[in-house]
């Protein structure tokens, strides 16, 4: 008797409102990174090491969203798990006369 096994590899893609929030959060981390007020108007900018938190937070945001989004562009991290299950087929076979 032939083993009648099929495995499926199912990949969850994100929903319609996550797309969403990443696309927005790409959109913001992406205009906080260009910097546009120069760090004139912002008082902590000139701070050695508090002056980098914000834009550091904002390029961990901008590839987090990406990432969430599938495009992964950073060589290290984890990678999304691809589950599998295993499916038995159990339709009847019919024999050819």
């Amino acid at each position: 008797m032939a083993d009648n096994k099929v495995v499926i590899v199912e990949e969850k893609e994100p929903g319609c409102f996550g797309q969403g929030a990443a696309m927005m959060g790409v959109l913001i981390s992406g205009l906080w990174l260009l910097n546009f007020t120069v760090g004139v108007f912002e008082i902590p900018d000139v701070l050695p090491f508090v002056g980098s938190l914000d834009e550091a937070a904002a390029a961990a945001m901008f590839f987090s969203c990406l990432r969430y989004l599938g495009i992964d562009i950073l060589p290290f991290g984890r990678k999304r798990p691809v589950e599998t299950r295993e499916v038995i087929d159990v339709t009847p076979t019919t024999k050819a006369k």
